[in-house]
């Protein structure tokens, strides 16, 4: 995860990341871990 980040996606801000339908949001967390300080995750579930 933090190969794809920083040298695939390059990112290098905080980012606000919204995801609908996540369930537990276990991937996207595992991704928050690895953002860059500042960054959000709000995670929504149809449930």
């Amino acid at each position: 995860m933090d190969f794809l980040i920083k040298r695939v996606w390059k990112i290098r801000k905080p980012v606000k990341a919204l995801d609908y339908g996540c369930g537990y949001g276990f991937p996207d967390m595992l991704l928050m871990f690895f953002m860059t300080e500042g960054s959000t995750y709000t995670g929504i579930d149809m449930a």
